[in-house]
C-alpha cells in the first residue's frame, strides 16, 4: 500500500495491511556506542540463560539525515524517580532480596510472591516464623518509596490450589490476611487476594473477596486490596506458534468477575490480570489487546468499578527447555523490545504493569530507559498525521504528558521484532502546534538527539522519523497548548481486507467464499461499485452460511448497501461460535431461523455500531426483519447490539420478525442490548426466556408495536410503564415514580 496518508487520533492503534520493505539507515549518522550491554554477572540479581549476546549500533538512526550529535541517554535509580506505575513481578525472597536490582532499574513498584525465605523457613507464616531478612527488606523498600503488593495465600500455609470449601481452609486464609495486614501496615500498600483463582468460581471468589476485604479494613483501612489476578491458558494448534502453545486470557472470568461483585458494598481499589506469556505478533490476540482492554475498562466503568487496573506477570521465555511445550522462547534481545512495547502500552491505556524480569535479567538496559523516560508521564491524546511511501503492517502511536507540561510521543511498528530492525521512513504532522525543541529517545540503544522540525502552516513537521520495531519516543518541551484527554478511542488493527465483489451465492469474490476464506483478524468489506450505499444489492443465500468460528473477524457493510436474503436458504443468516467479532451495515432478512444467532462458547462480540457512521443507509446498524427470530443468544456471553433496526420496514424490505426481535435462552451472562436499538413489529421484542440469565442491560432502545414488548423467564411481561416525571429542580434532580 503506497503512498499512504495516516491520520491517527493519539492513542489510537493503527495497523496498515502491507509489506515491510526496509530502509538503509544514513552512513553519515553522528552516533555513540550502545547503550545496552549485558549486565553482569550477579548471583543474587534474578538469573536467566547465558547465551549472552553483542549488540551493534549499525541501526541506530533516529531521523534519516540528521547530523546533530547523540547523547547517551542518562538515567536515575528509582528512589529519585517520579512514580511511573511500572514494577517487577518476583516469587519468594531470594529474587526480591537484592533491591539494587530493582533499584538501578528504575522500578517504582514490586509485586510480591511470597513472604517466605525457601532457604530458611516455610509457611504459614507468623511472627515467630517470618524472616527477619524479609522483614528488613520490606522495610527498606518503603522507605525508598517503592510501593509493593503482596499476592496471596502464599503464606498462608495452604494446600494448593485452596478450594475453601470447608471451614478451616477460610480461617486459615483469613487469618493470614489479618497478621500480614496488621504487620505490614503502612509498608505494604496493595494485598492481592488470591492469584489466578480459575480454579474456583467466579461466584467463590467473589464470596472470599467479600471475606477478606472485611478483615483488611478492620485491620488497615487505608490498605488497598486488589480483586482479579485472571490468568487464562495455553491453547495448542495456534498459527504461528508451531510446536509450542498459545497463551490467552481467559475473558469470561475477567468479565464476570466485574459483573458479579457488588462494588457498592465491597470496596477494592484494583484489578489485575496476567496478559502476555510468550505470545508473537502474528497472534490477532496480541494485535487486538488495547481493544479488549478498552471494552473491559468500559465495561468495568458501567459496573461502578472506579479503581485501579493491574497488567501483572508479562514475560517472554528466554530458554528453550527439553519437553518445553509453552510460549516460543525468544531470545531477551528481542523479548527487551516486546517487554517495552508492552510497558509503553499498558501506561498509555491507563493499566500499572509488573514484568517477570528472570529471564530478563541478562538485557534489562532498554526496561530501564523506559522506565525513566515514563517516570511522572500520563496518557493523553495527540491529533497528528503520519505519511509514509514505504510499505509496513501494524503501528502503534501512544502519547504522555509529563508532570513540566512536556509531552511525549510513543511510535513503533507492531510487528515481529528483528535484531537489528532499520525501521520504516516516517513524515509525522502534528496539526498548530510547535514546540522550542524536538528530542527523539531510543530507549532501545540509549541515546538521543535533538530532531530536525520545521514550522508550516501552524503545524510541526518532522520529515525522515525511522520508526523501528521498538517504541521510539519524541519529547516535545515549551510546546503551544494542544487539546489533550484521556484516551478513549481505537482504530482495530487488520491482517487483511477480503473484498465482496459480486452478488453470487457462492464462487470467486462471493460473500460466502470470504467467510469461508476469512483468517482471525480480518476484516470482510464490500465493493461500493457493485453494493451501491443508495441502492443496495441483494445477495440471494441458497443454503446455510459458513460459521464464524474464526474470532477477531469484522465484516463492515457500513460504507455499502448489501441485503443477505435467506428466502431460499432453509438456515440461519449468520452463525457465530467465536469471540470478538464485529457484524455491521447489513440488510438480513427473510430467513426462516435467526437472523444472526449467538452460540454456545462465544461472546464478546458487536452486532452493530453507531447509525451515523458509514455512508451506507444504515451505518454500522443492520437491519434485521423477515426473520424467525431476530437475533438469538444462546449460552453466551458479555456481546452488545447497538444501533440496529429490528423488524423495521425498510422501504420494499417488510418488516417483523415473526418470534422475536431479540431471543436470550439458557445461561447468558453480561449481554447489552442499547443504546439505539429500534425494535418494532415483532412477536416479542425482547424475549429473555431462561431464568439462568444474568446481567442483562437493557438501555436507551426504541422498543414499540409489538405483541409483547419485553418479556423475561417466560413469563408474560410486559414492558415496564414509562416513568413519570413529578420533579426537576435546579441541580438537576429528577424525581418521580416508575
Amino acid at each position: 500500500m503506497r503512498n499512504k496518508l495516516i491520520t491517527i487520533l493519539l492513542v489510537l492503534m493503527l495497523l496498515v495491511a502491507c509489506q515491510s520493505s526496509p530502509n538503509e539507515p544514513n552512513a553519515n549518522i553522528v552516533s555513540v556506542e550502545p547503550a545496552i550491554q549485558p549486565e553482569e554477572d550477579n548471583s543474587s540479581e534474578p538469573s536467566g540463560p547465558d547465551n549472552l549476546f553483542e549488540i551493534t549500533g549499525d541501526h541506530m538512526v533516529f531521523q534519516q539525515g540528521n547530523n546533530t550529535p547523540n547523547f547517551l541517554l542518562v538515567t536515575e535509580t528509582s528512589q529519585f524517580l517520579p512514580d511511573n506505575n511500572i514494577g517487577a513481578w518476583t516469587g519468594t525472597y531470594e529474587l526480591y532480596e537484592n533491591s539494587d536490582f530493582f533499584y538501578k532499574n528504575g522500578f517504582k513498584r514490586i509485586r510480591i510472591g511470597g513472604l517466605f525465605d525457601p532457604n530458611k523457613q516455610v509457611p504459614p507464616i507468623r511472627l515467630n516464623t517470618l524472616s527477619p531478612e524479609v522483614d528488613e527488606t520490606i522495610t527498606e523498600y518503603a522507605e525508598n518509596g517503592i510501593k509493593l503488593i503482596l499476592t496471596t495465600p502464599r503464606g498462608a500455609g495452604l494446600p494448593f490450589p485452596p478450594d475453601f470449601e470447608n471451614q478451616e481452609q477460610i480461617d486459615t486464609y483469613l487469618e493470614y490476611l489479618d497478621f500480614v495486614t496488621s504487620h505490614f501496615k503502612g509498608r505494604i500498600q496493595y494485598y492481592e487476594i488470591l492469584n489466578e483463582p480459575l480454579y474456583m468460581s467466579v461466584e467463590k471468589y467473589a464470596e472470599m473477596l467479600e471475606r477478606s476485604v472485611e478483615v483488611i479494613r478492620e485491620v488497615d483501612p487505608d490498605a488497598k486490596i486488589i480483586m482479579g489476578a485472571v490468568s487464562g491458558g495455553w491453547l495448542n494448534d495456534y498459527p504461528g506458534y508451531g510446536e509450542y502453545q498459545r497463551s490467552i486470557l481467559n475473558f469470561g472470568y475477567l468479565f464476570g468477575l466485574i459483573q458479579t461483585v457488588n462494588f457498592e458494598e465491597v470496596q477494592v481499589e484494583g484489578y489485575s490480570w496476567h496478559p502476555l506469556y510468550d505470545n508473537i505478533p502474528s497472534d490477532p490476540y496480541y494485535q487486538h489487546y488495547p481493544e479488549i482492554v478498552r471494552s473491559f475498562q468500559e465495561f468495568a466503568s458501567s459496573r461502578r468499578f472506579e479503581g485501579e487496573f493491574f497488567a501483572d506477570e508479562i514475560l517472554w521465555v528466554g530458554i528453550d527447555e527439553k519437553n518445553w511445550d509453552n510460549g516460543p522462547p525468544t531470545d531477551p534481545a528481542i523479548a527487551a523490545k516486546y517487554q517495552t512495547r508492552a510497558i509503553t502500552e499498558h501506561r498509555a491505556l491507563g493499566v500499572n504493569v509488573t514484568i517477570n524480569t528472570f529471564w530478563q535479567a541478562p538485557f534489562m538496559a532498554p526496561i530501564r530507559n523506559l522506565n525513566n523516560v515514563l517516570a511522572g508521564a500520563e496518557p493523553v491524546d495527540i491529533p497528528l498525521s503520519l505519511e509514509t511511501s514505504e510499505e509496513f503492517d501494524h503501528l502503534r502511536a501512544y502519547g504522555f504528558t509529563l508532570t513540566n507540561g512536556d509531552l511525549l510521543l510513543a511510535l513503533w511498528t507492531n510487528d515481529i521484532a528483528v535484531e537489528e530492525d532499520p525501521g520504516v521512513n516516517f513524515t509525522l504532522t502534528i496539526r498548530n502546534f510547535s514546540a522550542d525543541t524536538s528530542t527523539g529517545i531510543d530507549v532501545y540503544y540509549g541515546f538521543e538527539q535533538e530532531l530536525v522540525s520545521e514550522n508550516v502552516n501552524k503545524d510541526l513537521v518532522i520529515q525522515n522519523l525511522m520508526v523501528k520495531d521498538y517504541p521510539n519516543i519524541i519529547k516535545f518541551s515549551n510546546s503551544s497548548p494542544i487539546e489533550v484527554g484521556t484516551q478513549t478511542e481505537m482504530h482495530l488493527p487488520q491482517e487483511k481486507v477480503i473484498l465482496v465483489e459480486n452478488t453470487s451465492d457462492s464462487g470467486p469474490g462471493s460473500f460466502r467464499q470470504a467467510l469461508t476464506n476469512a483468517k482471525s483478524g480480518d476484516k470482510i468489506a464490500f465493493d461500493p461499485d457493485v453494493f451501491d450505499p443508495e441502492d443496495p444489492a441483494t445477495i440471494s443465500i441458497k443454503s446455510g452460511l459458513p460459521e464464524i468460528g474464526q474470532g477477531f473477524l469484522i465484516i463492515d457493510a457500513s460504507n455499502a448497501g448489501v441485503i443477505l436474503d435467506g428466502s431460499g436458504s432453509g438456515a440461519a443468516g449468520l452463525a457465530i461460535t467465536s469471540e470478538w467479532n464485529t457484524i455491521q451495515g447489513l440488510h438480513i432478512i427473510n430467513f426462516s431461523r435467526p437472523g444472526i444467532i449467538v452460540w454456545e462458547n462465544a461472546g464478546f462480540n458487536t452486532i452493530g455500531g453507531d447509525p451515523q457512521t458509514g455512508l451506507g443507509p444504515l451505518g454500522q446498524g443492520n437491519l434485521i426483519s423477515g426473520n424467525n427470530y431476530g437475533i438469538a443468544l444462546v449460552e453466551t456471553r458479555f456481546n452488545t447490539i447497538t444501533g440496529n433496526q429490528i423488524g423495521v420496514e425498510f422501504e420494499n424490505i417488510k418488516g417483523n420478525n415473526r418470534q422475536a426481535g431479540i431471543y436470550v435462552e439458557g445461561k447468558t451472562i453480561g449481554n447489552t442490548f442499547g443504546p439505539n436499538n429500534i425494535i418494532v413489529n415483532n412477536g416479542i421484542g425482547i424475549d429473555i426466556q431462561s431464568a439462568e440469565a444474568q446481567g442483562t442491560t437493557i438501555t436507551r432502545n426504541l422498543i414499540y408495536r409489538n405483541e409483547v414488548g419485553i418479556r423475561v423467564d417466560g413469563s408474560n411481561t410486559l414492558t415496564p410503564n414509562a416513568p413519570v416525571i413529578l420533579l426537576v429542580d435546579l441541580p438537576g434532580t429528577v424525581s418521580g415514580t416508575t
